[in-house]
């Protein structure tokens, strides 16, 4: 049997291909051949370290309109913000790359990862029991599913299975009419798409980084959210800040000249803005420093962002 990891990336940062080398590193050992797929060049030293590179330039970002909004609430208020070019289908292309080469390549099974996953040896034994499992209950693919904000997802951080399978009965979006009009994640829309061939897969209830307890799965999330939104408290716009659940780091933050606020995970902060020309805020995490800067002068500008609801 022929087996082939397949690692997606866009490593538009060095840290990404920090990321991206790690990962590369950590399933080493399993003794598949390697294959990267990116909408970006890669460096040599990196390329010597896999079997295979897939280059796609196109970048296919989603329309705001159809980018997932993302929610917050309170006992006080909501918050939704408008996602930006939902990066989706670029996901999908690389995925869809990545099957297709493996299929003219004439490879069996696969694995597929995003760049941010680093496993660990222990967990490296727990893929192939996972593989191992998969054929001698005659299914054809791997999925962990679970249920977010009452939906279920089929996850697509990491999955595998028999690559004519997926070449023959997969297909993930590739164009924007693909979505069907919907505002839902890929994992999401792919539960939605392809839930009536369940019996086929076969099936870990939960989150990969769960199961991979010992890796580090999915590193490179969005940790925490700084904007300026409208609100139905007019004429007033608010400054929200929330260091995310998801992120097990505190997070340090200095608005203007303002003193510095730590904001443990989970905490959240929301304030009036009256009278102010400009902020500047600092967010200081895990070593980096990141600014966001807002200027004032254009409040209708914010209405692209998202709004706040005050009950």
């Amino acid at each position: 049997m022929k087996n082939i990891f397949i690692i997606g990336t866009f490593p538009n940062k060095d840290y990404k291909l920090t990321l991206l080398e790690s990962c590369i590193d950590s399933v080493k050992s399993m003794g598949y051949d390697i294959l990267v797929v990116s909408h970006l060049p890669l460096k040599e030293s990196i390329l010597n370290k896999i079997d295979y590179f897939l280059y796609d330039k196109e970048n296919k970002l989603i329309d705001n309109e159809l980018s997932p909004p993302w929610f917050f609430f309170t006992d006080i208020f909501s918050v939704k913000c408008i996602s930006i070019k939902g990066h989706a289908l670029a996901v999908s292309k690389n995925i869809m790359n990545g099957i297709n080469f493996a299929k003219s390549l004439g490879y069996n099974f696969f694995f597929y990862c995003e760049s941010d996953c680093i496993f660990s040896e222990n967990d490296i034994v727990k893929m192939e029991i996972l593989k191992n499992e998969m054929f001698w209950n005659h299914k054809k693919a791997i999925f962990f599913s679970t249920t977010l904000e009452e939906r279920r997802i089929f996850e697509t951080i990491f999955f595998g299975g028999e690559v004519d399978y997926f070449h023959e009965n997969i297909f993930f979006p590739l164009d924007q009419s693909d979505l069907e009009g919907t505002t839902i994640s890929l994992e999401r829309f792919m539960y939605k798409k392809y839930n009536h061939l369940i019996d086929n897969f076969l099936i870990t209830e939960g989150h990969s980084k769960d199961y991979f307890s010992d890796s580090k799965i999915n590193i490179d999330f969005t940790k925490f959210m700084v904007e300026v939104f409208l609100s139905n408290r007019y004429p007033y716009l608010h400054l929200f800040i929330r260091n995310l659940k998801e992120n097990p780091s505190s997070m340090f933050v200095q608005i203007n000249d303002d003193p510095i606020k730590e904001f443990t995970p989970g905490y959240w902060s929301i304030m009036e803005i009256k009278n102010i020309p400009n902020l500047n805020v600092k967010v200081e995490l895990d070593g980096e420093v990141f600014i966001k800067n807002f200027n004032f002068e254009d409040r209708l500008s914010f209405s692209k962002k998202g709004f706040i609801s005050f009950n």
